[in-house]
Formats: C-alpha cells, structure tokens, sequence
C-alpha cells in the first residue's frame, strides 16, 4: 500500500511513467553477423490492454517504424524476430497498472552439445518494467518500446556498422 501511494504520488507530481530497464547487453555480440531483415511478433495482450488504447497492432506499427527508419526490413520469411511482450498488473483501486515490456532478437541457434538440435531462441534481452496511471498506460508503454527499440539498434549497429 506504501509502495502505491509514493508511486502515485510521484507520478502525480508530473512523472507519467516510473521504470527500471535490465539490460541484459553483454550478449550484443550474438548480434555480430546478423541479417537487416526481420519478422517482428507482438505477443497477445490479454484482457487487461482493453480500453486503454495499446493494441498489439499499435505495438506492431511503432516497431515498424522505428526498425524500419534505421535501416531494418520486415520480411516475414526471415529466420530472426524481433519478439515483444507486454504484462500488465492492474494495481486495485489505485487506477495504476503496472506493466513489463520485453524486447528481444530471437535467431536459429544451434546446441553446443548436440549441434544436430537447431532451435530459435532470444540472444539478446532487454526488460524494462514500470506503472503508469490507467489513462497514460498505451503511452507509456509505447515510449518504453521506444527506448528499448533504440537500444536494440544502438547494439546492432555498434557490431554491424551500417553501410559496412
């Protein structure tokens, strides 16, 4: 209850959104070689994204954009992903949601130990969480997906050069 109210509090003081991103960015090298062109999946949502304006195909398009601005195509028939989840966590009562956005690259991976078994699994991660009063909930997960989808061409770029 404590923690609701500081954070109602100070979102009510002006922050829109409160958010802690774990970066998990030693792996960019796992991104060393990787192809421009892309599928992009936006997991379901749930019951809870109803009302509030964030839809997956609202997701989709800001991923899109933003890929496809620095350089990125869309192609469904690629081998990589670029995979978004979205929890959210109604805070009762206190017309806040709390909410968890995951970013990730997934790619065809092979097992060390038994290189026969090829898999697509995530190889680079980035989690941001945070809570934001129900009115501002589509944008606030919105600019998350923003600052997680600049970090993900920030570290694509850093080990492919673009034009190199």
């Amino acid at each position: 209850m404590r923690t609701t109210v500081v954070a109602a509090i100070l979102m009510t003081l002006g922050i829109v959104s409160t958010g802690i991103a774990f970066i998990d960015d030693p792996e960019a090298g796992s991104l060393q070689g990787a192809p421009r062109n892309l599928r992009i999946t936006i997991e379901d949502l749930g019951p809870d994204a109803a009302g509030s304006g964030l839809t997956a195909e609202r997701l989709q398009a800001t991923v899109i954009a933003q890929l496809t601005g620095a350089g990125f195509r869309v192609d469904e028939a690629a081998p990589t992903t670029v995979h978004i989840g979205v929890g959210l966590s109604p805070v009762r009562g206190a017309g806040l949601v709390a909410y968890s956005v995951c970013y990730s690259f997934d790619q065809p991976v092979r097992l060390e130990r038994d290189n026969g078994v090829r898999l697509t699994a995530p190889t680079w991660l980035v989690v941001h969480t945070g809570t934001a009063f129900s009115a501002k909930l589509s944008d606030s997960v919105l600019l998350a997906i923003q600052g997680l989808g600049e970090r993900f061409v920030n570290s694509f770029d850093a080990v492919n050069p673009p034009g190199g």
